[in-house]
């Protein structure tokens, strides 16, 4: 087996250790900022509906007011009740006045703030696409021949012989599965393999396993030259039920070079 660059192993560990502790620094300052924002934001927007009840409720006061006046103001009623009434009006505008201000004031506020979780929540998606590239680089570097896992109720151990094929040249390793509490399992599994960078690839023949199985895969590089991700598939037990989506089986790859 070809010997790993340790050159590139230790650059690919020191450019992944620096941008880890960037991502991990702006996680912890965006997350918790976000996370405040929306508290407040939430906050905000029940203040202002409990605004706007008190307003409705104003307005209600208001118009039943402005009907006592009028009807007071036709039937010549003493100057002191008329006057009474007329500054129970005048009080209840200014109090509707000041709450339409503190609702237009709050309503600004939350949309300021929502624009803010906004804008963080795409620097974090950024961010994480960043992390997620320079992953795949460091473990295309520093790459060993096997993954084990634990998705769902099972136990999974995929390997290979070897990380650097030539071309037309078949894949050998085992696969090793079993459930968590520590029942062997039996059914049947498939291989896939990914271009690099192109996600577009090929399947293998149904393997019937019962615990381990020692595997050949025969012609797999139809891509020609370059990088692959080799992972599990169509995990399923002896009556044909899939036991794992392939989408959390494809998360978990070896990498391997043809060429």
């Amino acid at each position: 087996m070809p010997q790993i660059d340790l050159k590139l192993v230790a650059a690919a560990a020191l450019i992944l250790g620096l941008f880890s502790g960037f991502y991990i620094d702006n996680t912890l300052l965006s997350k918790p900022k976000i996370n405040s924002l929306t508290e407040t934001v939430n906050q905000q927007e029940s203040t202002i509906s409990e605004l706007e009840d008190d307003l409705q409720s104003f307005q209600s006061d208001y118009d039943t007011l402005e009907e006592e006046y009028t009807e007071l103001s036709e039937n010549n009623v003493p100057l002191t009740e008329y006057t009474t009434l007329q500054n129970e009006n005048n009080a209840l505008d200014t109090q509707i006045n000041s709450l339409e201000t503190e609702v237009n004031q709050l309503t600004d506020i939350v949309a300021e703030h929502t624009e803010t979780i906004d804008d963080l929540k795409d620097e974090l998606d950024e961010l994480q696409d960043d992390y997620d590239k320079l992953l795949n680089k460091y473990e295309e570097a520093y790459n060993p021949l096997y993954v084990a896992y634990t998705v769902g109720d099972i136990e999974v151990n995929l390997t290979t012989a070897q990380d650097t094929f030539p071309e037309n040249t078949a894949i050998t390793g085992t696969v090793y599965i079993r459930y968590t509490n520590g029942t062997s399992f039996k059914g049947s599994f498939k291989l896939t393999i990914y271009k690099v960078y192109m996600n577009s690839g090929t399947s293998s023949e149904i393997y019937t396993i019962n615990r381990e199985k020692d595997y050949t895969w025969n012609s797999p590089f139809v891509l020609g030259v370059g990088s692959y991700k080799l992972s599990l598939s169509d995990i399923k037990d002896e009556s044909g039920n899939l036991i794992v989506s392939n989408t959390a089986l494809r998360s978990h790859v070896i990498y391997i070079f043809v060429g």
